[in-house]
């Protein structure tokens, strides 16, 4: 008697056994739906809510892990909801997550953050250098170069503090500075304009001098 029981509770343990085998082999991965941030733009050290929304096909319990290699910390790194803190950095920063259900099932995404700072873009008169004798026939080409890991909305152009021009494509330039009239010293000076008020304008600024035409004696 004490052998049938023996082989009943045996076979009763290895039926389990490979039951829960089978139904390891059986299972569907978790299917995450969405992850977002919000909100998606913050500036350096505030905090957005993370989210991800996830199902599994097979109904299986889920557990969640985040995880921000680029920088920026957790307040908790588990679960649904999370709070993530900014870095003392600005930039674009990729923060993942992985979605595992009880029967080894896993699922992986990840979601964008830009933190912004109170940086500005860098603009570079290009032409006319510093101290440059700009000859006062016709018209003369302003160039500039501007650097800045954000959209720029405009760079303006000024003459002795007055706005002349606008441009909003690049390559920034201003082609038609009509010099025809002018003499003696000039201040160039170029701001940019991130479309993110956020942002501070960028400037750079030359002295220049025009050499007005001389009349020709009658």
């Amino acid at each position: 008697m004490k052998k049938i029981y023996f082989f009943i509770i045996l076979t009763l343990y290895f039926s389990l056994i490979v039951c829960g085998v089978v139904e390891k082999l059986a299972n569907r991965d978790p299917i995450i739906t969405s992850v977002t941030a919000n909100p998606s733009q913050i500036k350096i050290q505030d905090t957005t809510i993370l989210k991800v929304e996830a199902e599994d096909p097979d109904g299986d319990i889920l557990a969640y892990r985040w995880e921000s290699p680029s920088g920026g910390r957790f307040v908790s790194y588990t679960g649904e909801e999370v709070q993530w803190i900014a870095p003392t950095s600005s930039g674009r920063f990729k923060i993942e997550v992985q979605v595992t259900d009880e029967n080894g099932g896993k699922a992986n995404g990840d979601v964008e953050v830009e933190v912004k700072g109170d940086e500005s873009p860098i603009v570079t008169i290009i032409q006319p250098v510093e101290n440059e004798i700009i000859p006062g026939l016709g018209f003369y080409t302003i160039k500039v170069d501007v650097y800045f890991m954000w959209p720029i909305e405009r760079v303006d152009f000024f003459i002795d503090g007055d706005s002349l021009f606008s441009d909003r494509t690049e390559p920034y330039e201003w082609l038609h500075w009509d010099v025809t009239t002018l003499s003696g010293p000039k201040v160039v000076m170029v701001k940019a304009y991130p479309t993110d008020r956020l942002f501070k304008y960028g400037v750079d600024s030359v002295q220049v001098t025009i050499e007005g035409a001389v009349p020709i004696p009658k």
